[in-house]
């Protein structure tokens, strides 16, 4: 499959596409897809509605992209631009759509990937979309740093008859395009951030810090790598439900290439939602009373000092703090 993406700015450009995302858009929704409609538009309804869109696009209210092989239209995406005065920091993704023969091949990809470049070059913060509760399009925002903010129930209509409820859910740059996203506490970018840190450590103190994460993630544990605007990975953090506390999680292996660089604050901003989405309602973590960095940097981001916990239990060297979410 050779695919071209588009991004369509004029008439001239998007009208010969017309055809081609009226059939996408009739396809889609005749396989149930939550996107607007009930029950499938007629091809004359499907038309008129991306005309709409393209006038919106031509207007620059919004970007719109297709994904092309030949002349067969294969997926599109569309980020609204037009926000009101409060809110020119943020934009939405709407109506992502892949054809169905052109599925898990890395396409949804491709334009989230475009509509995400887009927001930065516009100087928009802060992305939020909504998707069907449950569809695999959740998933798919979940990996790429999207958080749930709630689920609406009885949202929209489904094309079987059922009011379905949404997830609507959103994702934050930090400076310079910074973003974060769950990823495997082994995949070789995370293992490397690890190693960086361990290193630090080991040079700074004489310990790698190894011994207090070496046990398998439990359910509900979470890693989270940042990356900068071109993908490089500049740092990681991790959480986990602390042992004999319910309801309190643990801030572990914070760590970040760049200081001054706010990947710190970014990574942990995405985990304290995490952790109230897993229920967590109070965090907990330690770090070195000779670290004076991190620990201006935790009492900066809310973080007062507890009685030791677990392993810290008495090690004069460690200083433990807590942060309430509720």
């Amino acid at each position: 499959m050779a695919v071209d993406l588009i991004r369509l700015c004029s008439l001239t450009e998007g009208t010969p596409h017309l055809p081609g995302l009226a059939g996408l858009l009739r396809d889609c929704v005749g396989r149930g897809a939550s996107i607007g409609w009930s029950a499938v538009p007629s091809p004359d309804e499907a038309h008129a509605f991306w005309a709409h869109c393209l006038d919106s696009a031509v207007r620059g209210e919004r970007g719109m992209w297709v994904a092309v092989d030949g002349a067969a239209v294969l997926g599109t995406v569309q980020l609204v631009l037009d926000m009101p005065g409060n809110g020119r920091h943020r934009a939405e993704i709407v109506k992502l759509q892949v054809a169905p023969t052109a599925r898990r091949q890395g396409l949804a990809g491709l334009l989230m990937d475009a509509a995400e470049t887009e927001a930065l070059a516009q100087g928009r913060s802060l992305l939020v979309l909504d998707t069907r509760s449950g569809d695999s399009a959740e998933p798919l925002y979940r990996r790429r740093g999207y958080q749930l903010a709630g689920r609406i129930p009885a949202y929209a209509l489904s094309t079987e008859g059922v009011l379905d409820s949404t997830s609507v859910m959103f994702k934050r740059f930090g400076p310079g395009g910074l973003q974060v996203r769950p990823e495997p506490r082994d995949s070789p970018d995370a293992l490397a951030l690890q190693e960086a840190l361990s290193a630090e450590l080991l040079a700074r103190y004489g310990s790698d810090g190894k011994a207090g994460f070496a046990e398998p993630p439990a359910p509900g544990s979470v890693f989270a790598v940042a990356r900068d605007a071109h993908g490089a990975a500049v740092g990681c953090g991790a959480l986990r439900a602390l042992a004999g506390e319910p309801g309190v999680g643990e801030i572990k292996r914070m760590h970040a290439t760049r200081p001054g660089a706010d990947i710190g604050r970014t990574l942990l901003a995405y985990l304290e939602h995490e952790a109230w989405l897993l229920g967590h309602r109070q965090l907990k973590l330690s770090t070195r009373l000779a670290n004076v960095g991190a620990v201006a940097f935790y009492r900066a981001c809310g973080y007062a000092e507890c009685a030791p916990f677990g392993r810290y239990a008495g090690r004069p060297e460690s200083t433990c703090l807590q942060k309430s979410l509720a």
